[in-house]
């Protein structure tokens, strides 16, 4: 297989040698600026270290010592998110099924991304609600058992979670919900497009949505969104740094798990922002 096939294979849209080219200079472009730039942040500061150490104040080498950790942290995901999407890309990666509580894994993420903002992003720490089931005598505290793969789920809400973080203002919360019915309730429910993915059976299928008050993105997104290295051309997401890669392993993750993802959003009439719809079996 030579070398523009390869491309081909990885890319998957690319359908001639040219479209291929295109897509793997874009590509390469984009995993050098996103790599380029924190390792910039890191050599500047060890440098100051290297020729200021002598004249630099406890205070000023913690900050400086923070910002490499930092950096070399938001490198080490960049990379990890490549690795995993070529492992999905070669049918790599399994799903390791075990009983999971998803409220429980749901509140465990919910307070370890909420501990990486309130570092990461100045003193501010972004509140997350985990909102009650609408169902009457119910609430959050309730078990709803999933046979999942613990890590790929966390992996997955996780990715969610810094979308919604990144696109929207810090002022306001995220709402995760969850919702639980037969699959044939969820048909009549879900837009047309996606219940034709949903046979009308008594099976329970539990949604979690992840929704924020940000720009929103507009309908003729929707689908492309969730295409590898896809990102949508606006204001805002032109000043936030990525690969496009989180949806796309979002879908990878919540198709091995048997499930289906969608959005629901519009462009910003008031940061009416975009909800992440995934619905998944209940085993």
């Amino acid at each position: 297989m030579d070398d523009t096939s390869k491309t081909n294979s990885f890319f998957g849209s690319a359908t001639s040698p040219d479209q291929a080219l295109m897509m793997n200079a874009e590509w390469l472009a984009t995993v050098s600026h996103e790599l380029q730039s924190p390792l910039m942040v890191i050599q500047g500061y060890v440098q100051l270290l290297l020729r200021h150490e002598d004249h630099l104040s406890d205070e000023e080498r913690h900050e400086f010592l923070q910002e490499i950790d930092k950096k070399s942290t938001h490198m080490i995901s960049l990379l990890d998110r490549l690795l995993m999407l070529a492992r999905f890309e070669a049918g790599d990666i399994y799903a390791h099924l075990e009983p999971i509580d998803l409220v429980q894994l749901i509140q465990q993420t919910i307070l370890k991304f909420s501990e990486g903002i309130n570092r990461n992003v100045s003193t501010v720490h972004r509140s997350i609600n985990l909102l009650p089931r609408p169902d009457e005598g119910k609430d959050q505290s309730d078990t709803i058992l999933l046979m999942a793969d613990k890590r790929l789920l966390q992996e997955m809400f996780m990715q969610l979670l810094d979308n919604a973080h990144k696109y929207s203002s810090i002022t306001v919360p995220i709402e995760i919900g969850i919702d639980i019915k037969p699959a044939a309730q969820w048909k009549t429910l879900v837009p047309d497009q996606i219940s034709t993915s949903i046979e009308a059976t008594p099976q329970m299928m539990v949604e979690i949505r992840i929704r924020d008050y940000g720009i929103g993105i507009p309908a003729r997104h929707h689908d492309a969104i969730f295409q590898r290295f896809y990102r949508v051309d606006m204001k805002l997401t032109r000043k936030v740094a990525g690969l496009g890669l989180g949806l796309t392993l979002c879908q990878h993750i919540v198709t091995l798990l048997g499930g289906i993802i969608w959005i629901e959003s519009l462009p910003d009439t008031g940061n009416t922002g975009s909800t992440i719809h995934v619905l998944l079996p209940v085993q």
